[in-house]
């Protein structure tokens, strides 16, 4: 934020939801139900987190915006800081 405010930037938080890593949790998967409720608290995370971004970012005065990504690869995440 320190460097956002003067240089006019923007604040972006990102969080990215490892859904492969899930498939790597051989305890859990084979749990009925159970990969769905990890996926669903993964992402209600990142909605915390970033929604706690974006407050700081507000009472800073700083633009910003947050994205969840699920299932993405490297490329998809670049994308995300080349919009803008």
């Amino acid at each position: 934020m320190e460097i956002a405010r003067p240089s006019g930037g923007q604040i972006v938080a990102v969080y990215v939801v490892d859904v492969p890593r899930l498939a790597q949790l051989p305890r859990y998967a084979g749990i009925s139900g159970t990969k769905d409720k990890l996926l669903e608290l993964m992402i209600r995370q990142g909605q915390e987190i970033t929604h706690g971004v974006e407050q700081m970012a507000s009472e800073a005065g700083v633009p910003s915006r947050k994205v969840i990504i699920e299932r993405a690869s490297q490329r998809q995440v670049a994308h995300v800081f080349s919009r803008g």
